[in-house]
């Protein structure tokens, strides 16, 4: 190692990145040995290599200061405010007292020029669960820089002594309710109460912060000036922010934070909501959008309406996949199952009476269809058509999924294809009638999902697709309604039009019948000549 430091101090940067081969081979990676990759690539202005570097370091050690040094260092040409937020973290690791100093003034530097991101005011609601409110506070402490948050939290009428414990802690804004007013009317207060300039983080009190958790919110949410809101995955959630990944411990799931909590190359999803059990808000996107509903107390549903309204304002809903927070899950209404489930079906009936549509409108990403995508065909850069694409949803997952896709959809109504074209090239028709635009041409796949069902006359749409289709492209279909259209109907129509069938995936009704409600297949162009009519 004394070697390659000289090398770097050198400048004799094509020896030292030798020196850096033969070190990784001999010894494996180091966060020691990826600063001196990254100040060589920074030398030799290679910013793309010295992410790399940078990345790899964080990897071996999350809580290396240096390294976000550097990476504040890369960010700082194209996104200042990511570069401060990067400073802000090494500072908030860094021990050595002069180091810590150097740290500040680049911090003051920038202030100079840019408007530093607002601190995140950590808005939690209290309610009979004192160990996890308990748990949920040291974790923030613990993973979080002080100077970084505000912490607001509302008791909401707890009768376990956890308004006694909240009173007796330090640096806690606080609000005891005389009564459970509910988490949209909660989290409202503690929004009113957070200083007028900070974003908005709204988090479970059963949930527990992991190292650099918040970090990498915040550095999503000012990744781009439209992004209104981010929010994070986890063990327990839905609309797709759930890990695969399962653990017997929290020391499991912690661990797995230290590897993802980290620099991703294709870190982001867009969603039309984020779950609210860890949100962070914008303040220019509160201030604008206002409050949560509170027609959704005593809660579900307001997190969704919330992000409908932000993209309805412009602005983007980002989840962070390098944002890992764990969360219990269910505590509140856990042992009240039945009520639960009556609260979830009567605010489902607000939202969709408020919104004039149903819910799956906004929810439904076809992961069932993108999981039949090849695997091998992941870095290639395909060509997309989704023929009905909502709000493109499904779109942004495969943008996700495959980085280097190009994506293309058609939407029914004007309203939809304009949110939708956010993430592809989207056109507003209806397939059956509409001419396709000359440069859709040589897609790999084409989704027709719950299409053909519907049509009065899917043969002709068939054969339209099949000049779209790329010699080895597919049609990914699924067929939910079966009396409409059976599967020797939808085989034959296959046949007959000109495709060939590759394979078929079946769905049954669980529990105690096994009948068929829906079929997936993924057809490609047949050699044979087609039958015209």
């Amino acid at each position: 190692m004394e070697i390659l430091l000289k090398l770097v101090q050198e400048g004799s940067y094509q020896e030292a990145l030798e020196q850096i081969v033969r070190e990784k081979q001999a010894n494996g990676n180091s966060d020691i040995l990826s600063i001196l990759e990254a100040a060589v690539w920074q030398a030799l202005d290679d910013r793309e290599a010295m992410w790399k570097a940078v990345s790899q370091g964080l990897a071996c050690n999350p809580e290396n200061y240096e390294l976000y040094y550097m990476l504040g260092d890369y960010y700082e040409p194209v996104n200042r405010q990511q570069a401060w937020l990067c400073y802000e973290n090494a500072k908030f690791y860094c021990k050595d007292e002069e180091d810590g100093k150097m740290i500040q003034c680049r911090m003051e530097e920038l202030e100079e020029q840019i408007t530093p991101p607002a601190k995140a005011a950590i808005v939690i609601l209290s309610y009979n669960s004192l160990d996890m409110t308990r748990n949920c506070i040291a974790s923030i402490k613990e993973n979080c820089f002080e100077e970084s948050y505000e912490l607001i939290v509302i008791d909401n009428a707890s009768e376990d002594g956890s308004a006694k414990w909240l009173k007796e802690q330090q640096g806690i804004k606080l609000v005891c309710n005389q009564e459970n007013k509910g988490f949209p009317k909660g989290c409202n207060q503690g929004i009113e109460l957070a200083e007028p300039e900070s974003d908005i983080f709204l988090l479970n009190n059963d949930t527990l912060m992991m190292p650099n958790s918040l970090f990498w919110l915040r550095m999503g949410l000012y990744e781009e000036t439209q992004v209104g809101a981010c929010g994070s995955v986890s063990n327990s959630a839905a609309n797709y922010q759930k890990i695969q990944e399962t653990y017997d411990t929290v020391g499991g799931y912690i661990e797995y934070a230290l590897n993802t909590n980290i620099p991703q190359k294709y870190p982001y999803e867009e969603r039309m909501y984020l779950i609210g059990f860890a949100m962070l808000i914008k303040r220019e996107a509160v201030n604008r959008v206002g409050l949560l509903d509170e027609q959704f107390s005593p809660g579900n549903f307001e997190d969704t309406d919330y992000g409908i309204r932000l993209i309805h304002a412009g602005y983007r809903n980002r989840v962070c996949k390098n944002s890992f927070i764990f969360h219990w899950g269910g505590q509140s209404f856990g042992k009240k199952l039945e009520r639960y489930k009556a609260l979830i079906q009567k605010n489902k009936k607000i939202f969709e009476e408020k919104w004039q549509r149903e819910f799956r409108e906004y929810c439904t990403i076809r992961t069932d269809i993108i999981s039949k995508m090849e695997a091998e065909r992941r870095s290639d850069s395909l060509r997309i058509l989704d023929l009905e694409c909502g709000f493109g949803m499904t779109m942004a997952k495969i943008s996700s999924e495959y980085p280097n896709a190009e994506c293309y959809g058609i939407a029914k109504e004007e309203e939809t294809a304009k949110i939708a074209a956010r993430y592809g090239k989207v056109v507003q028709g209806n397939i059956e009638s509409m001419s396709f635009p000359g440069q859709w041409e040589d897609f790999d796949y084409i989704i027709a999902a719950e299409v053909l069902e519907n049509l009065e006359e899917p043969e002709r749409l068939l054969r339209k697709l099949r000049d779209l289709l790329k010699e080895q492209g597919c049609l990914l279909i699924s067929v939910s309604d079966m009396q409409r259209l059976s599967e020797n109907t939808l085989r034959q129509l296959m046949k007959d039009t000109g495709y060939q069938v590759e394979n078929v995936w079946y769905y049954g009704i669980p529990g105690e019948t096994s009948e068929i409600c829906q079929i997936l297949m993924r057809v490609q162009k047949s050699d044979c000549n087609t039958k015209k009519k």
